[in-house]
């Protein structure tokens, strides 16, 4: 969720990036909304290497009670839906980031 020092920072820069599904809730004037997809594993693999650390789940119960909460309303949100941009985060698709764009068929997903 934005802060309101994160929201008058942005309003105060001519780029501003933000990161996190929140961000497309309506407060921030944009000009394209840009979605990172990630294999559901590599995202987990990454969010256990950050519990404990400074601003993220203090602990493991901690960052599988807000899953049991964001999944649904990630699934619910479908901001890929409405993204002008869908990029990969996956590390799975071999490519040179300095030189190459990769485009994949979208992800089916269920429900």
């Amino acid at each position: 969720m934005l802060r309101d020092l994160d929201l008058a920072l942005a309003l105060a820069l001519a780029l501003a990036l933000a990161r996190g599904i929140y961000v497309d809730e309506g407060r921030l004037a944009k000009d394209a909304l840009v979605w990172v997809q990630s294999d559901e594993r590599e995202i987990e693999r990454r969010n256990l290497e950050r519990v404990g650390q400074p601003g993220e789940s203090p602990t493991l119960r901690h960052h599988r009670e807000w899953m049991a909460e964001e999944v649904p309303f990630i699934a619910a949100q479908r901001t890929w839906e409405r993204a002008d941009l869908v990029v990969s985060g996956a590390p799975e698709i071999v490519s040179d980031p300095r030189t190459d764009i990769v485009v994949a068929p979208p992800q089916v997903l269920c429900g």
